[in-house]
């Protein structure tokens, strides 16, 4: 039979390929067989079929003749990507969390699945768009790709904590000089944090109960605030 390429997933057998023919002087029917030799190629997917045929008739005499069957992987993977996805800033954006890929391949059993991000800024620091776009590659290199959106946004305000209450006996005349920690803040975006009652760490502070009141703003607009009180004792 012709020379012939196929591809990887394609059936080899000569139904498919070919089958050779013979005639003979004195046999009707002359036994036809064939033996194959494998030649790799680049790739697991990509080899090629020396295919010796080989007809005997009925007193052992034989002819061959030979077949190149090339094999070639041509065909990308099929991908289909995770949903597209909302989540909140502080939530993890690895595909554990926010799905994976996945692929299937004609030849290759377990195409090699990988991504990349491209983040698109939004309306604040906690507010953004990722791309992610998902690779299938299988064992000869022919790729297909897929894009998931997981868009992000900030609607949780942030977290304050405010030092423990303070009381201290005064030192002298009727005020005492306090330094306190600042405030922790916990957020996913930037934020100001801001005093509106109270005096500032390192101030002397009056006999007598001071609240300190501190407000916390993210980006987002969200605020939140906490307080706590220095008492100085007159002792």
């Amino acid at each position: 039979p012709a020379n012939i390429t196929i591809s990887c997933e394609n059936s080899q057998l000569p139904a498919n390929t070919g089958s050779a023919t013979a005639t003979d002087n004195c046999d009707p029917a002359p036994i036809i067989t064939y033996t194959n030799a494998i030649t790799s190629g680049t790739c697991p997917g990509n080899y090629t079929i020396t295919r010796t045929w080989k007809a005997t008739d009925f007193c052992s005499n034989v002819s061959t003749c030979i077949q190149t069957i090339t094999v070639r992987d041509i065909t990308a993977p099929v991908i289909t990507c995770p949903a597209n996805v909302t989540i909140n800033c502080q939530d993890s954006h690895l595909p554990a969390a926010t799905g994976t890929a996945s692929a299937n391949d004609n030849c290759d059993a377990a195409p090699i699945i990988s991504y990349t991000d491209v983040t698109t800024s939004g309306s604040c620091s906690g507010n953004y768009v990722i791309s992610r776009t998902w690779k299938a590659t299988d064992d000869c290199g022919n790729f297909n790709t897929c894009v998931q959106t997981i868009t992000v946004h900030d609607i949780t305000a942030p977290v304050i904590t405010c030092p423990a209450n303070i009381t201290l006996p005064v030192l002298s005349g009727c005020s005492r000089v306090v330094n306190y920690t600042a405030p922790v803040v916990t957020d996913c975006s930037s934020y100001t944090v801001t005093q509106t009652a109270g005096l500032p760490s390192g101030a002397a502070f009056p006999v007598g109960t001071t609240t300190n009141t501190f407000e916390v703003t993210d980006a987002a607009g969200f605020t939140s605030s906490c307080s706590f009180t220095v008492t100085i004792t007159d002792t």
